[in-house]
């Protein structure tokens, strides 16, 4: 394997108007470390004399007298570049371009940071058609994305769909060809199942930049039809029921804590709380989400736990899932073809935020009970409350409450467990609050950066912090933050200094956190962009100054 050496691949299906821009601009790139293999796929226009007229010992064709929708030719192409000595591999598109220094930019951050599995860039579409409203299928910024934790990224293309424009990326071989490449059988959803299958064991990284030119005319394979609605739904059908399948308590809680309402206790709890999850919030993909619950809960029809759970817990009974089964079961595929004011297969689940207030309302909360929530429905609750400006009288009870158990049970201990979550920037407070309260507390201290500055490579050396434990909490292998429980950290008090804001993940993990440990923090309230998303992280928090 020669060091930065990066493999092109692409098929041509039809494109003479495009397909030489393509070309040229693979030959124009600053950097000329490659190979390029190309197939013409049965095109019926004149785009194999065009192919072959470029000549550069670096460009290998492959011409194919009939058309195998991508399957036979892209398959050829991979199998050569298998046996290459590349390190990198890039799929393009003929009716695609780049700017001139995408390789170059590209390889740099691959050569500099091992870690990485894949990097992506923004694209900046270019359009040749008049019709691109009816023919587009994401808008036009779609791609300009802030990088993320592995867990961040799962979350998003599970809950939110692909962001990710295929002919951005640039992948280690090694793992490319470990998690199973582009299946070619996955003609609708094979990019977005790679990126999925990269993402389950190593971390990426986005240019945040446009290094391609994603071209949209009437001919696009996303074109949106009937028919790849459809095929879309079964792809998408199989590459969630795996990838749930794949995860553990751990990761599923990690990736969707944002979606839950109760903490998990065991591993057995996983199975209903996917369920839950799949019901309430569930996948970009309603229909397929409502497909997987039944098939998760039919699965695990004979596990008493799981039952019990969706039971007890959620309320979630045989009542229910048969009428799930029957307004969302594989039958509704029929209502694609029904008229769209036929209301046949609406279903409606409650919320999170009114299940968890229906609950509350019904139950109360007390010391048991605030040890089983974690902190996202009464996160959600405040926003709702805030956004729609209804239920205020609620929310101040529920608050209440809650500051009063948290108290009962920190009066209740003698010595308790303090975790000091602090901005990097604001060493010297941390110092000063470990000693204030070094006798009252022991206490674990870490200093943590925005997800900006870690993914720039820049890292916190601390030795030797006197009256406090340090734990690092940034993980290489997730680009992102450990739990401090994941670490055997059981906080009763957690404090965050100027370490929350939309750059920070700590501000969408506190809402993961047990609703009965008590948090404090200090903020500056401009690192909020989202004046609702401060107002329900203050009130989680409960103890908030502002800096």
């Amino acid at each position: 394997m020669i060091k930065g050496k990066v493999a092109i691949y692409m098929c041509c299906y039809n494109h003479e108007k495009f397909v030489a821009e393509a070309i040229e601009s693979v030959l124009n790139q600053t950097y000329s470390n490659w190979e390029f293999w190309i197939a013409n796929d049965g095109s019926t226009d004149n785009s194999a004399e065009i192919i072959k007229s470029y000549k550069d010992e670096r460009i290998h064709f492959f011409n194919f007298e009939e058309n195998t929708n991508l399957v036979g030719a892209q398959t050829l192409l991979l199998d050569k570049i298998k046996n290459s000595d590349c390190e990198y591999i890039i799929g393009t598109a003929s009716d695609d371009k780049w700017t001139d220094d995408r390789l170059e930019k590209q390889v740099e951050v691959m050569n500099a940071h091992p870690e990485y599995g894949a990097c992506f860039s923004w694209d900046t579409v270019i359009f040749s058609t008049d019709n691109i409203q009816e023919n587009s299928c994401n808008p036009l910024d779609y791609s300009h994305v802030k990088n993320m934790s592995r867990y961040e990224w799962l979350r998003s293309l599970l809950l939110n769909g692909n962001c990710i424009n295929a002919c951005s990326a640039m992948i280690r071989m090694n793992i490319y060809y470990e998690v199973g490449g582009y299946n070619q059988y996955f003609i609708r959803l094979g990019d977005y199942r790679l990126w999925l299958n990269i993402l389950m064991k190593y971390p990426t990284y986005i240019m945040q930049e446009p290094l391609v030119y994603y071209r949209r005319h009437d001919n696009n394979i996303s074109k949106i039809t009937l028919d790849t609605i459809i095929a879309t739904h079964a792809e998408d059908y199989y590459i969630k029921e795996n990838l749930l399948k794949k995860m553990d308590t751990t990761l599923f809680f990690r990736i969707f804590y944002e979606n839950l309402m109760l903490d998990m206790k065991s591993p057995e709890d996983c199975e209903a709380d996917k369920i839950f999850f799949l019901i309430h919030d569930g996948t970009d993909n309603k229909f397929v989400s409502k497909q997987l619950a039944i098939g998760t809960w039919l699965n695990n029809s004979e596990n008493r736990h799981c039952m019990d759970r969706l039971k007890e817990q959620y309320e979630l009974d045989n009542v229910f899932f048969t009428k799930l089964k029957s307004k969302c079961g594989l039958g509704v595929l029929l209502s694609y073809f029904l008229d769209e004011s036929d209301n046949s297969f609406n279903f409606d689940s409650p919320s999170i935020e009114s299940l968890f207030i229906m609950r509350y309302s019904k139950y109360g909360l007390n010391m048991k009970s605030i040890e089983d929530y974690i902190c996202n429905p009464f996160y959600r609750f405040a926003y709702s409350t805030k956004k729609i400006n209804s239920g205020q009288a609620i929310l101040e009870t529920l608050t209440k409450d809650i500051y009063r158990l948290r108290k009962n049970r920190l009066d209740s201990k003698g010595r308790k467990v303090m975790h000091i979550v602090c901005n990097a920037e604001y060493e010297n407070d941390a110092y000063m609050i470990i000693n204030d309260l070094k006798d009252e507390y022991k206490i674990y201290l870490s200093f943590v950066l925005s997800r900006q500055d870690y993914f720039e490579g820049k890292e916190m050396h601390v030795e030797n912090v006197e009256n406090a434990e340090y734990i690092e909490l940034y993980d290489k292998k997730y680009s992102g933050l450990h739990f401090g429980k994941e670490l055997g950290i059981e906080a009763d008090v957690i404090y965050y200094i100027d370490c929350l804001g939309d750059d920070f993940e700590c501000t969408s993990m506190i809402r993961g956190i047990n609703l009965g440990i008590t948090q404090m923090a200090l903020i500056d309230k401009r690192r909020f962009e989202d004046e609702m998303n401060f107002y329900a992280t203050s009130l989680v928090i409960g103890n908030v100054d502002c800096l």
